[in-house]
């Protein structure tokens, strides 16, 4: 624990099983020095199947954990980082680190399981899904999906949208933070596209299936300069098992765009309270460091 009593470690899960500790260590070199960073499971065999990995990074100063939080749900390696920060101030070893992962991620949701609200029933070669919140809510049901369709490809299909109409110049990572401001944690993000036309489109999988009435209610909303059309899935994001450096990198420079925004957010938060109690602050103009003397609670 530092000083001013705030911690200096961020915790980043959902981290896809590719990642690698030097991505990691790059992604977040850009906001601060960093004295020790961890990425779990540090096995590394292709035999040993991992479907995320958890990454513990310890910086020098505490306002780069600060700015570090800011870069929650951003896109890297088709998967929208979960980063918090860790109150004690310290790295847990691998076993202890995984665990702590484990259940913060049980807490928030079941990856495997339906909620009690959805139910499944098997008519002739289909598979019906039924939800009492969505038939209140008076929204189009879930589409039935062949009868041999596993379950967690199920599962994932029913907390998974498709947003057509989409506005051709809109980034992904605008696209991406407005769904979840505005329905809830997405787990996976994809634009793509369809021979038969020339609209773009994008696949959303939240990470609670919950967020999905909130997401079809957003239909006919105004996003850039488009109208968007919003309804249920009907075919998964494909989880890609490999990904190119260059390709990383790209999504490592995105990223820092957003670095930088939070930390103008930061300086423009404590300069004006600094201005009032007679203290300086430092912003360095040639990294991406950044310095409080003194800082009251921030809040985003």
């Amino acid at each position: 624990m530092s000083e001013g009593g705030g911690s200096r470690v961020i915790r980043v899960t959902n981290v896809a099983p590719q990642a690698t500790r030097d991505q990691m260590h790059t992604l977040f070199s850009h906001i601060g020095r960093i004295d020790d960073i961890r990425l779990y499971p540090s096995v590394r065999d292709a035999s040993v199947s991992i479907s995320s990995r958890v990454s513990f990074v310890k910086f020098s100063e505490c306002s780069s954990a600060i700015v570090g939080t800011h870069l929650n749900n951003t896109v890297f390696i088709d998967r929208a980082l979960i980063v918090a920060p860790v109150r004690d101030g310290l790295i847990p070893e691998e076993a202890e680190g995984l665990s702590a992962a484990h259940a913060s991620s049980s807490a928030k949701f079941s990856e495997s399981k339906f909620p009690p609200n959805i139910t499944n029933s098997i008519q002739g070669n289909l598979v019906f899904t039924g939800d009492t919140l969505l038939d209140s809510a008076g929204l189009p049901g879930y589409p039935p999906m062949p009868a041999a369709t596993p379950t967690e490809t199920l599962e994932e299909l029913r907390r998974t949208v498709c947003v057509s109409y989409i506005d051709p110049g809109l980034p992904a990572q605008q696209c991406m933070e407005f769904f979840a401001k505005e329905a809830g944690e997405v787990k996976y993000f994809r634009y793509c596209s369809r021979a038969a036309d020339s609209l773009k489109y994008a696949l959303i999988e939240f990470t609670n299936q919950s967020s999905v009435i909130p997401a079809l209610l957003l239909n006919d909303r105004v996003l850039g300069e488009n109208q968007l059309k919003v309804t249920h899935a009907t075919k998964p994001i494909i989880k890609l098992s490999a990904k190119s450096n260059e390709d990383a990198q790209k999504e490592i420079e995105e990223a820092l765009t957003r670095v930088k925004e939070a930390q103008s957010l930061v300086a423009a938060t404590v300069d004006p309270l600094m201005g009032m109690l007679g203290g300086n602050t430092t912003t360095s103009t040639t990294g991406s460091s950044l310095s409080v003397a003194a800082a009251g609670g921030l809040t985003r």
